[in-house]
């Protein structure tokens, strides 16, 4: 779709991903809230959010979605590019990371949360789809931590 077309119909190519998914979740509001209470424990709050979401009604229409997203290049580069500057972006400029530290910082983010998703949701893991939330959260959540605030391994040569 042109961008001009997505301006004017939508607002932003991030507004239009959520029109695709209709996602009833008001994010900018839910990031607030999650980024609130500061950086510390921020990880368990970011994947008790988004489990919330996933075990809300709004959750089967998310997981069609992004099974669709994995099986078209189109729609998978449009659900990166609305969860950079949209969920991970938010969380992460308050840190002032250098750029290339952020990338890295993000991708491992990303890729945790879903890789979370894919396996409680859409494959059923077990025990990873019956864990309570709580369990997950706070075994996740030190993971996203770790990701958003903590040392980051350097290569060994």
């Amino acid at each position: 779709m042109d961008a001009a077309l997505v301006h004017h119909y939508f607002g932003s190519k991030e507004n239009l991903f959520l029109a695709t998914v209709e996602v009833p979740v008001d994010l900018p509001m839910m990031l607030t809230r999650v980024a609130a209470d500061g950086i510390d424990g921020l990880g368990v709050r970011l994947i008790r959010t988004i489990l919330g979401v996933w075990e809300s009604p709004a959750g089967a229409g998310i997981g069609a979605a992004l099974r669709t997203a994995l099986a078209d290049p189109a729609r998978a580069r449009m659900l990166r590019e609305f969860l950079v500057p949209q969920i991970v972006g938010p969380l992460l400029g308050p840190l002032h990371l250098p750029a290339q530290e952020a990338e890295l910082r993000t991708g491992l983010l990303i890729t945790q949360v879903l890789g979370v998703i894919t396996g409680r949701y859409l494959l059923a893991v077990e025990p990873l789809a019956s864990l309570s939330v709580d369990e997950l959260a706070v075994n996740v959540g030190a993971t996203l931590q770790r990701y958003l605030t903590g040392p980051l391994a350097e290569p060994t040569p």
